[in-house]
């Protein structure tokens, strides 16, 4: 391993650059150059957060490195820079006002925004990078971003309030075509009501259910009631490759349906209540595949929504 060339172990890094959460572990137990080359190539990293606003007064757009050191960056800067040494850490839409320094806030077209701001950032984002929108983004500012990420490619995670319809269509664009996308909470009043009263939508259950269908590590989080049929297709997807998975949602079954899914010989079932104090307790139901990996249902007596996870 000492004879591999100090370039090759660097170019390697920087390859691997969306993966630079693990790099301190790999680190430990690497030979060198590859530990000095990663030291060196960590040390020049440059992480950022990206922030987009649309008002009456047009498009602008924040880039504030993690080292606040260094201040806010213009997109022209961003793209004259290494991008070897890029991580993108977050894309938020419609960030509040007092996120920005009006001095640092730049404006620009929406043309440069869709055609190389946002490319960039999705290009340079990791597996826990989010897109999240704001709450209070007016409905037609929200289609409009909405839009223009609808068919992007490469979002791992994404935190979504809901803004109408084109909020579907945005999420079901997604789960349809983004073979990266692992992570969905769709928070805020979902769908909005000014009741506050949370309608079973099943336009939105049908996406999600094609969400949690797909392989591959899933987690979603949603205020919106779970089906048996949505529970059963998350199942069956860890059954298939035992990845990981995490969901929580409010309760649209009973406890006899979960008991009630088939699972293959190779994999055991316990049930078992844990008790707390002023009769409240949680029933919790774990299937263990005999390579150990688990998956576990867990109900609490008070409340209406679960949790199913295997997110060791």
């Amino acid at each position: 391993m000492d004879t591999v060339p100090y370039d090759f172990c660097h170019d390697v890094w920087s390859r691997l650059a969306r993966y630079s959460c693990v790099f301190d572990r790999a680190n430990e137990f690497l030979p060198e150059p590859w530990r000095s080359a990663i030291m060196n190539y960590t040390e020049k990293l440059l992480y950022i957060s990206v922030r987009i606003s649309k008002d009456d007064a047009g498009w602008s757009y924040y880039i504030s490195p993690e080292d606040r050191e260094k201040g806010p960056l213009s997109l022209q800067e961003l793209l004259a820079m290494d991008r070897r040494y890029l991580i993108c850490r977050r894309i938020h839409i419609g960030a509040p006002i007092e996120y920005f320094n009006f001095e640092e806030k730049l404006t620009c077209s929406k043309e440069v925004i869709a055609k190389k701001l946002i490319p960039l950032a999705i290009r340079h984002t990791q597996p826990q990078s989010p897109l999240s929108f704001a709450l209070d983004i007016p409905t037609e500012a929200a289609a409009e971003c909405l839009k223009l990420f609808q068919n992007a490619k490469g979002l791992p995670r994404i935190r979504l309030p809901y803004f109408g319809e084109k909020t579907e269509e945005f999420l079901a664009e997604q789960v349809k075509n983004n073979r990266a996308l692992q992570d969905i909470y769709l928070h805020g009043m979902w769908p909005n009501n000014p009741l506050g009263v949370w309608p079973d939508n099943q336009r939105v259950k049908d996406i999600l259910l094609q969400f949690l269908s797909s392989s591959g590590d899933k987690r979603l989080t949603v205020l919106v009631t779970i089906d048996i049929k949505m529970f059963k297709a998350a199942f069956d997807s860890w059954l298939r490759n035992f990845k990981k998975l995490g969901i929580k949602g409010l309760q649209g079954f009973t406890d006899e349906d979960v008991l009630s899914l088939p699972f293959p010989d190779n994999v055991t079932r316990k049930e078992q209540v844990r008790e707390f104090d002023n009769d409240e307790y949680q029933y919790i139901v774990t299937w263990t595949n005999e390579n150990g990996s688990f998956l576990e249902f867990v109900r609490n007596s008070i409340r209406t929504d679960f949790a199913l996870m295997n997110l060791a």
